[in-house]
């Protein structure tokens, strides 16, 4: 059968039953959108294999309408494996002891803290953020001014400004 002849043949095919088929399944999963998606599953598949059904306009309906409930009792085999499958994982998650939920919680805040103090950080002009790590890391006061050429009011005043703002921002994680 040439291609041209085919194509006709299902598009009347499709136009012919798609609306019963798609009604027919809904009664089946109960689900409009998910009968919508089977049922275009289905015509495609006829297509994809260039299947041609014989017989009078009965016995075509029957045949698609047995393909289509075969379709979704599959398709809720499948969901059904899924939800078994998902349900023990929601079963073994439940059973995980409080000590690793508190891990995970502090782990979340530690992530939340290096986020707030690295945007704090960010907020501030490169030479100020110079000062403030240079101190943090162990540097005297004295040496980051000479190094940066600043006064050691400035410098201060510069490291003490970071410090006021990274408590402040800080401040939610503290009891």
């Amino acid at each position: 059968m040439a291609n041209n002849d085919y194509d006709q043949y299902f598009t009347n095919l499709y136009d012919e039953h798609f609306k019963v088929v798609v009604k027919y399944l809904l009664r089946v999963v109960h689900d409009f959108s998910q009968a919508e998606d089977l049922a275009h599953d289905l015509f495609f598949k006829f297509y994809e294999k260039r299947i041609r059904i014989e017989g009078d306009s009965r016995r075509v309906l029957n045949y698609i309408l047995k393909s289509a409930k075969n379709r979704a009792l599959d398709h809720i085999r499948l969901e059904n494996r899924r939800q078994e499958k998902y349900s023990r994982h929601i079963g073994e998650i439940a059973v995980v002891d409080d000590a690793f939920m508190a891990e995970l919680e502090n782990s979340y805040i530690c992530g939340e803290i290096i986020s707030t103090v690295k945007d704090v950080l960010l907020d501030f002009p490169e030479r100020t953020r110079r000062i403030f790590m240079d101190i943090v890391e162990g540097k005297k006061l004295v040496d980051v001014s000479d190094e940066l050429s600043m006064t050691r009011y400035m410098t201060k005043k510069d490291y003490q400004k970071v410090c006021r703002v990274m408590r402040e921002r800080l401040s939610v994680y503290h009891d």
